[in-house]
């Protein structure tokens, strides 16, 4: 079978060269996704149902009568011009709606229902310890408003900075009240989620990487707020090394999922997707492992801080001293080259 990676990269030659024809992207970006997500979900261990033990993991995180999820999907652009955000929340949403008949006895990442005041948000009734029902509540946001990066950065840019926004704002609403946070997307070197296009000979990128801002607020939102995440995951490359240290510092009782690897958006959304059947199953570690790495197929993704066989590492400081330099350097040799065409544009 074809590696995912590979697939997707033919995929996005396919539909670069459809996009110039004037072709709709989402359908076979969507559907490339939803067959991903359908063959994950059928290729899941049958596992039995967690036991005693992991019942009491799972007390302080089923402790109100509704579990709040909510899942932030950043700007997925890749090299060849596509932006893979939109299609991804769609597939996610349709795969979470299917019925639970077609896949393992146990798999629970299925079988949910628009909420009837709101169709942005999924719900499910789940039985914890088999008798006292719960409220699963799962809200899924994409950041782009166009498929086409060029259009997103360009014929669109002001519709992409109000989305753009109201996304990372949602997300800093999210840390401080609800119960599981989680994120795909691109790591950004830790300048925090990516929830707005980065084009590279901007001003905007190395301003980013100097100033943080997301990080920032992030920062107030979590020192600040009364109510922090039981779990914030950050599906994207090396995490850990990016975010790790920064966000236990701040909400040390919150468990942390992250990776240790580089990963791509194929990896994250799948991973995400059995992270998200683990929890509704209540599975013990061992079981979560496999189904957050792809049902035991990589090691790139960790949970800790949520069983007590898996604490919190030591995560170590990450010190972005070379990558600001780089950034500083070059906003002003874009600066200087965008002076001098100005200067040549009087003449």
């Amino acid at each position: 079978m074809m590696a995912p990676a590979l697939s997707i990269f033919l995929l996005s030659i396919s539909l670069n060269a459809a996009a110039h024809a004037g072709t709709e992207l989402s359908g076979p970006i969507r559907d490339f996704f939803a067959n991903q997500l359908d063959t994950f979900a059928r290729e899941s261990p049958d596992v039995r149902a967690s036991d005693s033990e992991c019942y009491d993991v799972y007390e302080h995180l089923y402790d109100k009568d509704t579990l709040a999820i909510s899942l932030f999907i950043g700007v997925c652009d890749n090299r060849t011009n596509l932006v893979l955000d939109r299609p991804i929340r769609q597939a996610l949403m349709d795969h979470l709606k299917k019925d639970c008949g077609a896949y393992p006895e146990n798999y629970r990442a299925c079988g949910f229902k628009p909420a009837v005041d709101d169709s942005s948000t999924l719900n499910k009734t789940v039985l914890f310890k088999s008798r006292r029902k719960k409220t699963v509540a799962l809200k899924i946001f994409d950041s782009s408003v166009s498929e086409d990066y060029a259009a997103c950065i360009g014929t669109l840019d002001d519709q992409q900075k109000i989305k753009s926004a109201w996304t990372s704002r949602e997300y800093l609403n999210a840390m401080g009240r609800d119960d599981v946070v989680l994120y795909i997307g691109h790591s950004r070197y830790g300048t925090g989620p990516g929830f707005c296009p980065l084009p590279v000979f901007s001003v905007i990128g190395p301003a980013t990487f100097i100033r943080r801002p997301l990080l920032s607020q992030m920062r107030d939102v979590l020192k600040n707020s009364s109510s922090r995440p039981t779990i914030m995951g950050f599906f994207s490359c090396q995490s850990q090394k990016f975010y790790g240290r920064f966000i236990h510092s701040l909400s040390p009782r919150s468990a942390l999922l992250v990776t240790s690897e580089i990963v791509t958006h194929d990896q994250n959304v799948s991973s995400a997707l059995g992270f998200i059947n683990s929890i509704l199953g209540m599975q013990c570690l061992d079981d979560l492992n496999k189904s957050i790495n792809l049902n035991g197929r990589i090691s790139a993704y960790h949970l800790y801080g949520f069983f007590h066989s898996s604490p919190h590492p030591e995560y170590r400081r990450y010190v972005p001293i070379l990558d600001v330099w780089i950034a500083a350097v070059f906003m002003a040799l874009l600066i200087l080259f965008a002076s001098r065409r100005f200067r040549a544009a009087k003449r």
